[in-house]
């Protein structure tokens, strides 16, 4: 298991330097662990995006947690407890916050950040599939079938389509999609782009030259096709359990 690989940041505070390096260990690169300082530093953190924080505890520590949630209102937090106690555990869960017990294994940190990570992507209001047709994309997973089939992407073609993806219908400019890029806003960017674009539809569409999906939108950007009414249904669908077919 891994976990999503959408450039999660996350605060681990900590007083054990082995604890940290276990951390940054487990969860990057596909993760980004930004620090590692102690519990009692939280109130002066600097204000910075986080996803999600680490809580290094030995026992549920109630005003540590409210602490962290006063300095990072928008993350999430992982209460990591010296030893397996059922009243700590409700006692967190009840917080609105998660709950690990050490000894733990790999897998065991990697499905409460993942956790972590679908509960943030669910309170942001997107939509996680899109389907079109053949074209079935998972904007959680970074999943992309085509008839079924797996399709591999390039990073840079992953993150255009999911660009696109995340509002469909809704035309994108292009120095806009540029910037997501870290490209430079200039003629030859918007070439590289085009080009880019092209190999997205390459791999993607049934015939590039007509496209299906990844519309242009002339003198401004692309937009990705809005799902018909069928594809909205079956997105509806799969959100009440549901599966995408």
């Amino acid at each position: 298991m891994r976990a999503s690989g959408r450039s999660t940041r996350i605060l681990s505070f900590t007083g054990e330097v082995e604890f940290g390096r276990l951390v940054r260990a487990i969860l990057e690169p596909d993760c980004k662990v930004v620090g590692l300082p102690p519990i009692s530093t939280i109130s002066e953190a600097k204000a910075e995006p986080i996803d999600i924080v680490l809580l290094d505890l030995q026992l549920a520590d109630p005003p540590a947690i409210l602490r962290a949630k006063r300095a990072f209102p928008n993350a999430q937090i992982i209460a990591i407890c010296g030893e397996y106690r059922e009243a700590d555990c409700v006692m967190v869960l009840e917080m609105d916050a998660d709950y690990l017990a050490r000894p733990f294994r790999k897998d065991d940190l990697l499905a409460r950040v993942r956790a972590a990570e679908l509960r943030l992507f669910n309170g942001a209001g997107c939509s996680r599939y899109y389907h079109n047709g053949s074209l079935v994309i998972d904007l959680f997973n970074r999943h992309v079938l085509s008839e079924d089939r797996l399709i591999e992407l390039s990073p840079s073609e992953m993150k255009v389509l999911m660009l696109l993806a995340s509002r469909p219908g809704i035309p994108v400019a292009y120095d806009r999609i540029l910037a997501a890029l870290g490209a430079t806003v200039s003629s030859n960017g918007h070439q590289a782009l085009r080009a880019l674009v092209l190999r997205l539809r390459r791999r993607i569409e049934r015939d590039p030259r007509c496209p299906e999906f990844v519309l242009t939108e002339p003198r401004f950007g692309y937009r990705l096709a809005e799902p018909g009414a069928e594809e909205a249904r079956q997105i509806v669908h799969h959100r009440n359990g549901g599966i995408v077919g």
